[in-house]
């Protein structure tokens, strides 16, 4: 009597009850990440775009994957909303629309890594393409093949929408792999993240065979970026990690009532938040080209903020020598009244 009255699902357990505590400040806590993770992203391509020195193919792969990590951010946007309203619940049709482009975001990063180390292999391995890479042809397709597989991803979810547009859900961004076309999108992105790995380990190969003969201008470039795309790397493998980690709990409970198990994958996908915000301090840290390139944007700021205060300052200087000259001037005049009114008494007694 008592199992059958205890709530089975997760859906079952939150759907009724109102703004719960736990939930929003779980949601809360990813909101904040994955804020400070939209700012720096942002910055990253900020920095690119206003930097000549950042604007090389590699470095415009970097900044496509960090706009990829902003549109999957913004989903944290949508979760807030539905948890601190207390619907907790929405249906499929309706979550979709706030989903469509954290999505293709979420997958597009995938891709977005794979084309930097391609990027990189490619410079390397056929220098003579270096003017082709530059080109604004050669950056486009890699910005349209990532488009494009984001759009094919969320032409699946399309589908399980219409097969089920009244499926209750949380509305996460990574709820695409619960749905039936989730094993499907799960293989894909396992295949591009290995394609991605092997890519980075004959880069370091052909870097050290490059090393050893020559040292032309990819190879040195190569170089310089190679410690801060290694980081880049291993902070992603631990996101797919512990992304794989949330699928493997999202297909084993199926929205089971197991409240540990749902919280751990709470904390588990803040984390990927925290980590998918990333790219601006690791390249700050590993890469001086990307370190000056920080520097100089916080120094303007800063020498904006300095030489508007410089203005007042000196303004207010200004006022002051004014009114020291004002009362020099008063200072001066006091005795020629004094000596009028002396004259004046001397003729009145003269009188």
């Amino acid at each position: 009597m008592n199992n059958t009255s205890a709530p089975t699902t997760i859906y079952d357990l939150y759907k009724d009850a109102g703004v719960n505590t736990r939930l929003v400040v779980l949601n809360g806590a990813k909101g904040l990440a994955a804020f400070v993770g939209l700012l720096l992203n942002l910055n990253l391509i900020w920095v690119t775009y206003k930097n000549r020195s950042l604007h090389g193919s590699c470095n415009y792969c970097i900044a496509l994957n960090s706009l990829c990590n902003v549109a999957y951010l913004a989903s944290h946007v949508g979760d807030i909303l539905v948890f601190v309203t207390g619907i907790n619940f929405i249906e499929l049709w309706m979550c979709s629309y706030f989903l469509y482009i954290p999505v293709a975001g979420l997958t597009g990063s995938y891709v977005a890594s794979f084309f930097i180390a391609f990027d990189r292999v490619l410079s390397i391995l056929r220098p003579t393409w270096q003017h082709y890479q530059n080109s604004v042809c050669y950056v486009a397709i890699l910005c349209g093949v990532t488009l494009m597989y984001g759009l094919f991803m969320d032409y699946l979810m399309l589908l399980a929408v219409i097969n089920d547009p009244h499926k209750p859900l949380m509305c996460y961004a990574a709820d695409i792999y619960n749905l039936p076309m989730g094993p499907l999108v799960q293989k894909i992105n396992m295949c591009v993240c290995f394609m991605t790995f092997g890519s980075y380990i004959i880069l370091w190969i052909a870097l050290k065979i490059a090393m050893r003969r020559h040292f032309g201008n990819n190879v040195r470039s190569t170089q310089r970026i190679f410690k801060a795309l290694v980081a880049i790397l291993v902070f992603e493998l631990i996101t797919w990690y512990h992304t794989g980690i949330v699928k493997i709990f999202l297909g084993q409970i199926k929205f089971s009532a197991n409240l540990e198990t749902n919280y751990t994958i709470g904390v588990l996908t803040c984390f990927v938040s925290i980590v998918t915000g990333g790219n601006a301090p690791i390249l700050y840290f590993f890469s001086s080209e990307y370190r000056k390139a920080f520097k100089e944007q916080f120094s303007s700021a800063i020498f904006c903020k300095v030489k508007s205060s410089k203005s007042r300052s000196m303004s207010s200087i200004q006022t002051v020598s004014i009114n020291r000259s004002v009362a020099s001037i008063r200072s001066i005049s006091v005795p020629i009244i004094t000596e009028t009114k002396s004259s004046e008494k001397k003729n009145h007694l003269w009188h």
